[in-house]
């Protein structure tokens, strides 16, 4: 099926949510920098949910009306409950603000519908267990004083629940939801309920959840970091210059002269 027209950024009102199948992101306090589609799926509704009213070209903006007591609380409350914050939606999948989208994504829609399950995700692509993930983001300094505090107490209590050690771990970047299964809204509140008990890194979580809950799941295999991928992974915002090069990377095989800039940065750096 080819991609709808490119739509240029807009505001919503609640009237606008209409559509059945709504692709959605979250971006509080800027932490990201949302960019285009570089393919959009036709039929499907792109929402992005903002503190901030700027237009972004193939996104409408709708304000957060769910303000929770931190940025990153805010982000997540949209994250585990599309169901209450687009009420008149049936399909959604959640994207993390820093992921573009790069191909029509009809086919896998279809796939998660007829599959009749309530949640659609992708494993981890560098990590296998809730313990592996623990251990990553120890080294990579990941854990704030609270995650440090109660981690361990947390692993201890998935145990003894009696949470198999090989449980998947998930990439949750990127979630589809069936916003009508009888299941959905009781294992994201669990989920909602683990996240404010213990860590904050969602992903050690949601494994548990799925288990606790018996949540009927699709399950897909794609690396994010690699050519052709759906989705397309970049940096969070940083300084005006690492945001500068972020976008011309990210835009590079759109426009001609973003392709001559990189060839000139690399060029540059191989007389230095």
């Amino acid at each position: 099926m080819p991609a709808a027209e490119e739509e240029p950024g807009q505001l919503a009102s609640d009237s606008q949510l209409k559509a059945t199948t709504v692709i959605y992101s979250a971006v509080v306090a800027g932490y990201d920098r949302v960019c285009k589609p570089k393919v959009r799926t036709r039929g499907v509704r792109y929402l992005l949910f903002s503190d901030r009213a700027d237009k972004v070209a193939g996104w409408t903006t709708k304000p957060i009306k769910e303000a929770q007591s931190s940025a990153s609380l805010t982000n997540r409350w949209y994250k585990f409950f599309p169901h209450k914050a687009m009420q008149n939606v049936e399909y959604s999948m959640y994207v993390d603000g820093n992921r573009r989208i790069t191909e029509d994504l009809t086919s896998i829609f279809e796939e998660f519908r007829n599959s009749g399950a309530a949640l659609g995700l992708f494993l981890h692509s560098d990590r296998s267990t809730i313990a592996e993930e623990v251990a990553a983001c120890r080294n990579l300094g990941k854990f704030d004083a609270d995650d440090e505090a109660c981690i361990e107490g947390q692993l201890l209590d998935y145990k003894a629940a009696g949470l198999p050690d090989d449980q998947p771990l998930f990439d949750n970047g990127v979630l589809f939801r069936w916003h009508k299964h009888p299941q959905l809204a009781q294992s994201m509140q669990e989920w909602w309920h683990q996240h404010q008990r213990y860590s904050k890194r969602d992903q050690i979580s949601l494994p548990y959840v799925i288990w606790k809950t018996n949540l009927p799941i699709l399950i897909w295999r794609q690396e994010f970091r690699v050519e052709g991928a759906s989705f397309q992974i970049y940096p969070h915002n940083g300084s005006w210059l690492r945001n500068l090069i972020t976008r011309i990377q990210i835009y590079k095989q759109d426009y001609w002269i973003l392709k001559l800039l990189l060839k000139v940065k690399r060029l540059m750096k191989l007389k230095l």
